[in-house]
């Protein structure tokens, strides 16, 4: 294989599409929540994997975890560029898309410089925007939809910096301020936001009155939560991280799969589920 074959792998893998999975499962719960999904829904998931892939690409550039062809930076404005096109039949799309790439721009230029706004702005981008924008295409009212989407927001607020325990020292090297690369006891006082995250995940059984299905997958989250402590002490950091993109899937499944029977929205969720069963055991 050529070294230009090889530098566009890089470039597909830089993408890490697999990272926005997580996100199309609480896009999926919007509508399991309205019982219907539709062509808009497709978009704003589109669209979402659009960005996604730029912002990774992004990502990549700046943290220099690949070597990448030259026409990599011309990508991350050449999708955006398309995804604004594709939004522009929906209005509500086209905004959704437009705090996508401005909030994402941030993130990227000047979150890890500032200690929680790493976490603050990315359960924006890929929890609050999702659930939120969702909510409002399959007709929720603003206040309604305000709500669901800050308490979705809230739950993986405090989980969101588990994904600092990864590359501590680079970040240290890097000048990113996390909670594990600030402070002495970072990892203790990581664990802590992330055992608050599952806590907070159980107020949902009465807010969305769910049925027990919701009750037996919240258990095998409290199962996850346990197994995350064992995969940190052992420093298997890629499994840690594979735990927390499926916890994050299974929360948004498991609400999901109480409230419909509409098997175009369980069945996508489901495979997000498996795919990362999958994943974690080859992490494993």
């Amino acid at each position: 294989m050529g070294k230009s074959e090889n530098k566009f792998l890089n470039l597909i893998k830089s993408t890490r599409i697999n990272r926005i999975f997580p996100t199309i499962s609480l896009i999926l719960f919007g509508a399991a929540l309205a019982n219907k999904i539709n062509l808009d829904i497709l978009i704003l998931s589109t669209c979402s994997i659009l960005l996604y892939a730029s912002g990774g690409i992004l990502n990549a550039i700046k943290d220099k975890d690949y070597v990448l062809p030259k026409y990599s930076k011309i990508i991350t404005i050449i999708l955006p560029i398309i995804t604004i096109l594709i939004s522009l039949q929906n209005k509500i799309i086209l905004f959704a898309t437009i705090s996508w790439i401005i909030i994402g721009f941030l993130y990227n230029m000047a979150s890890r410089k500032i200690l929680f706004l790493d976490n603050t702005l990315i359960c924006i981008t890929h929890h609050f925007i999702p659930v939120f924008f969702s909510l409002i295409l399959l007709g929720m009212n603003i206040k309604n939809s305000l709500f669901i989407g800050t308490y979705v927001y809230l739950v993986f607020w405090f989980l969101a910096p588990i994904k600092n325990l990864n590359g501590i020292e680079k970040d240290k090297k890097l000048g990113y301020k996390t909670i594990p690369s600030t402070y002495l006891r970072g990892k203790e006082i990581t664990l802590f936001l992330y055992y608050i995250s599952f806590i907070l995940m159980i107020p949902a059984y009465f807010i969305f009155k769910l049925n027990p299905i919701y009750l037996i997958l919240l258990c095998v989250l409290f199962l996850l939560f346990l197994i995350t402590k064992k995969i940190i002490q052992r420093k298997n950091y890629a499994a840690m991280l594979g735990i927390a993109r499926l916890v994050i899937s299974l929360f948004g499944f498991a609400m999901s799969i109480s409230l419909t029977t509409n098997l175009k929205i369980i069945l996508p969720g489901a495979f997000i589920i498996i795919f990362f069963f999958v994943a974690l055991i080859k992490d494993l």
